[in-house]
């Protein structure tokens, strides 16, 4: 990926995060449901075929959080919340030494 698309897919995910987890989650479903049928092909019942498939995928939740701090953007959301944090301390302890 060039640096510019690096940039632009990060600030996207940055200012539309909703969009971008509504995608995201369209994105799993979509590959839930072709491992699925591609499993139940193999002979396995739906059922069983969901579980292996969620079982080598790792969890929905745990690839999620791997997909969403893979760019450079979850560094700046964590400093973004580490900013918002200390300034609720300092705020809070001016507060108490009025």
């Amino acid at each position: 990926m060039s640096l510019l698309r690096a940039v632009r897919a990060g600030l996207r995910a940055l200012i539309r995060k909703e969009r971008v987890a509504r995608e995201l989650d369209d994105e799993l479903r979509d590959y839930l449901e072709r491992a699925t049928q591609e499993k139940m092909r193999a002979g396995l019942p739906r059922d069983a075929a969901e579980r292996v498939v969620r079982l080598e995928m790792g969890g929905v939740e745990p690839t999620k959080e791997r997909v969403r701090s893979g760019g450079w953007e979850a560094g700046v959301e964590t400093l973004s919340q580490d900013v918002r944090y200390a300034v609720r301390r300092v705020s809070r302890r001016s507060r108490r030494s009025r």
